[in-house]
């Protein structure tokens, strides 16, 4: 007698919620393959699954061995595309996650540099809707790679399905590599530059396209890139929802204000992922001694104005995150204040995130990093102002690394004298942003964290 047979659809329902249960476990596919055993009709949803996103690893050591290991990844990869061509069409996320070691010096430049399998594979990729390049150790050059394999990266990146692009590391990629594809939405740059080349070598449809719309941008060290970006494709940020920075040094910051400007009616969040100890240039008198802040007006690491974020009508969430070394000479980063009191127009801003790291903290430095530190108090001013008559949530993460001694029993666990100490941080950053806390609809959240620190001293 023939058992009964489940509908299609609630198979791949099946299937789609096996996935997404182990979706936080990227490791852990062991149902999806045994999925992919039970019956052919499982078998097209479940490798669908197992091979929408896949990475290529080398590892992160410096040696000759990561070069030799991503030769035999690539290797495998192609013969499985080779074997089934239809696992290559389900890929939707492909990542090179590459350490080039020397291969630079040509100390074996077949396993990568030229290597034969990279450009069949990426061939294979019909409905690739994000790549993935992450290189570590150095910057690595475009040009040190094959024809093959630049012309495969090139035809890729043209691909009408791909809306996601991130690359990571590398020197004088052609601008145009960037801005032929129209449908790109998302795009991350990660220490990038990038030239106008005349290399005839490339495709001839690869041209900037005058439809590029970007949804959200992230640009950590790429400001020089952000420039000859919006010069060969004015409009490229003018739909710009996410913008997620580095603002460590002025570049960085204009670089950051000038997408700023373009996305004006569009942008909704900005989170300055690192804006480091920048100083502010505008700082009221009142709030800080002039012999304590000696501000040089040509220090690079001011925020160079105007940088106005009430000129962003859209823009409704806002983070930053702060760095801060006893060698900066900096006990609280003013650039938060500065960026906030920027400029006159009032801002729609209804959620601030502020996340502060001092990574090696000595006891008994707490009063001046709080109730001592003025700039607390001008920070409070901005926020509990009419500048910010929409705000509704302020939330700070404060993160303290001290240096304590480890044993086998305890670990990491902070000793019973750091125990105390947090209980007084505590009470000292209860006591922040007093006028803020007082708002009506306008709530504070304040996160302690102590933790051990590499950068800090042990000074029991």
């Amino acid at each position: 007698m023939e058992g009964a047979k489940l509908p299609l659809e609630l198979l791949d329902a099946i299937v789609d919620e096996i996935s997404a249960s182990t979706r936080d476990d990227p490791t852990s596919k062991t149902c999806l393959l045994n999925c992919a055993l039970v019956c052919r009709s499982m078998y097209t949803r479940a490798s669908g699954h197992t091979y929408s996103a896949v990475s290529v690893v080398s590892g992160t050591e410096r040696n000759s061995e990561v070069n030799q290991i991503l030769a035999k990844k690539l290797e495998k990869l192609h013969l499985i595309f080779e074997k089934n061509g239809a696992l290559a069409q389900r890929v939707r996320t492909f990542t090179l996650d590459v350490c080039f070691a020397d291969t630079i010096l040509a100390i074996d430049p077949f396993k990568f540099l030229n290597n034969p399998h990279l450009p069949l594979i990426l061939d294979q990729l019909s409905s690739i809707s994000a790549f993935e390049w992450i290189s570590h150790i150095r910057p690595f050059p475009w040009n040190a790679f094959s024809l093959q394999i630049r012309q495969a990266i090139s035809a890729l990146l043209q691909r009408p399905s791909l809306i996601s692009m991130s690359l990571c590391a590398i020197q004088n990629v052609p601008v145009n590599l960037i801005l032929n594809n129209g449908n790109l939405k998302h795009l991350f740059l990660k220490h990038i530059d990038i030239y106008n080349p005349e290399d005839h070598e490339l495709p001839l449809t690869l041209f900037p396209c005058d439809s590029l719309r970007l949804a959200s941008h992230v640009s950590h060290n790429s400001a020089e890139t952000v420039f000859r970006l919006l010069l060969s494709s004015p409009y490229m940020f003018s739909q710009l929802r996410v913008l997620r920075v580095w603002m460590r040094r002025s570049d960085e910051v204009s670089a950051a204000w000038a997408v700023m400007k373009s996305a004006a009616s569009a942008l909704e969040t900005l989170d300055i992922e690192d804006m480091s100890h920048f100083q502010c240039k505008h700082i009221i008198s009142r709030y800080i001694l002039a012999e304590e802040y000696c501000l040089n007006l040509q220090d690079p690491t001011m925020i160079p104005g105007p940088v106005d974020i009430g000129s962003l009508p859209s823009l409704t969430h806002f983070s930053v995150n702060c760095l801060i070394a006893s060698g900066d000479g900096v006990v609280f980063p003013m650039g938060i204040y500065g960026i906030l009191n920027s400029g006159s127009s009032p801002s729609r801003i209804e959620d601030v995130k502020i996340t502060i790291d001092w990574i090696d903290c000595v006891p008994g430095t707490e009063l001046r990093k709080f109730s001592e530190e003025p700039g607390w108090t001008a920070l409070d001013d901005v926020l509990s102002g009419a500048k910010f008559s929409s705000l509704q949530k302020v939330s700070l993460t404060l993160k303290m690394g001290y240096g304590w001694r480890t044993t086998q029993t305890s670990g990491d666990n902070p000793p019973q004298r750091i125990i105390a100490l947090k209980d007084k941080i505590q009470s000292l950053v209860a006591k922040l942003l007093p006028q803020t806390s007082r708002r009506l609809n306008r709530k504070v959240y304040v996160n302690l964290l102590i933790y051990r620190s590499r950068y800090a001293l042990d000074t029991e």
